[in-house]
């Protein structure tokens, strides 16, 4: 009884900690499948965990996204390079790293240094956003066997975090990371480009970090 009487007692009560959001759609991807785009919903989610997110002198501890790859977004991409591969299949890796606006011209020859041997190859980069002098860079990769054996998968993981320690967003073939240190306006501004305004992801994850223990930096942020 007593410690039923101590479990109420922190009914109601909020702490500080992270706030987490995930929305899943049952209906297939595709344009139009859904009224509002998930991500719109992932968006709004952050606003309304807004108080989570530690603010220090106008910025946060983090916030982001974890969606599906915007698929038709990556195809005009590619196709406006004259790449002839498809981001439709399981062959199409996203890589994303955070790095320093003025180093990131050697973050290419980095990753570029760290892809060999692996059984990938980089197709192209994209800037997805900017946040406090860093950038989240966005890397096209092609898997040239899809039957691989997942340890090559696995190496080749590895091998980047050796490459990038402590500042990989992500690395995988079904979803992207975007995340801010700012609020959630600016992954707004993201996603709603002109270009990604038929993105309709089928899965959005958000998440607010609550660490004012630590530096405010865009690679500690967790989506």
């Amino acid at each position: 009884m007593e410690n039923s009487l101590q479990a109420l007692r922190y009914i109601g009560i909020e702490h500080d900690a992270c706030a987490i959001y995930a929305a899943i759609s049952k209906k297939p991807t595709g344009v139009g499948t859904q009224s509002v785009a998930l991500w719109k919903v992932g968006v709004e989610s952050l606003r309304q965990m807004d108080h989570r997110a530690g603010w220090i002198d106008g910025r946060s501890d983090g916030m982001g996204l974890l969606v599906d790859i915007p698929r038709a977004l990556w195809a005009q991409r590619l196709s406006e390079h004259d790449i002839p591969l498809s981001p439709f299949t399981e062959n199409f890796w996203i890589f994303q790293v955070v790095t320093p606006m003025t180093q990131r011209r050697d973050s290419l020859h980095t990753l570029g240094h760290a892809l060999m041997g692996t059984p990938f190859r980089r197709l192209l980069s994209h800037l997805e956003l900017t946040d406090n002098g860093q950038a989240l860079d966005s890397h096209a990769l092609w898997l040239d066997d899809a039957s691989v054996n997942p340890q090559e998968i696995y190496r080749t993981l590895e091998a980047l975090e050796r490459a990038f320690p402590g500042r990989i967003a992500s690395f995988s073939n079904t979803h992207i990371v975007l995340k801010v240190t700012q609020g959630p306006e600016a992954l707004e501004r993201v996603l709603g480009d002109q270009t990604s305004s038929a993105f309709q992801p089928r899965v959005v994850i958000g998440h607010n970090r609550f660490s004012t223990n630590t530096a405010t930096d865009l690679s500690r942020v967790q989506p």
